[in-house]
């Protein structure tokens, strides 16, 4: 005898429930794992993630020469809290480059292309423990007069998505 229609989908809708109910809490404690691992980090000495999921650790070192053409970006004072978003997003684009170089990560393809292991693909967990030491590199350096970096923020159920957040000193809100 088949089970009336909306029992099987109220089966269905359970499973998938407790599947990916599952993935967010996992992905979340790889994501402090992976932090915690870097608190000592300095840009000449860290370990990105990737691999989707932070399966993947490498470490990876910017020399002098490297770290500099970061911070150049920041020579000239943003006068505004944009400008200085815009600064950011520059740099966190170099250094990605640089260690991308280094690791891999410069074939990662755009969105969430679900190939585990793979250690040129990144995943939103990668990316928000990534960038988010970027930031906290660039906070210690001093190049960041607008912005404080705020705890990495998640969102959804079924298909949890990650991000690292740069919040603005004055009004608090979050980028």
């Amino acid at each position: 005898m088949r089970p009336p229609r909306l029992l099987s989908s109220v089966i269905l809708i359970g499973a998938l429930s407790f599947l990916t109910g599952c993935a967010g809490p996992l992905e979340d404690y790889s994501m402090q794992l992976a932090m915690d691992g870097n608190n000592l980090a300095t840009p000449k000495k860290f370990t990105v993630c990737h691999g989707n999921g932070c399966v993947i650790r490498s470490d990876v070192s910017l020399d002098e020469g490297q770290w500099y053409q970061v911070m150049e970006f920041f020579n000239d004072p943003a006068n505004n809290p944009e400008g200085e978003r815009k600064q950011i997003s520059k740099a966190i684009s170099l250094i990605e480059k640089i260690v991308g170089e280094k690791v891999g990560t410069h074939t990662d393809l755009g969105e969430n292309v679900y190939k585990y292991y793979d250690q040129g693909q990144m995943d939103c967990v990668d990316e928000t423990i990534n960038t988010s030491l970027y930031l906290s590199f660039l906070k210690e350096g001093g190049a960041l007069r607008w912005h404080d970096v705020g705890n990495p923020l998640h969102r959804g159920f079924f298909w949890p998505h990650f991000t690292a957040v740069i919040r603005e000193t004055r009004s608090g809100d979050p980028y």
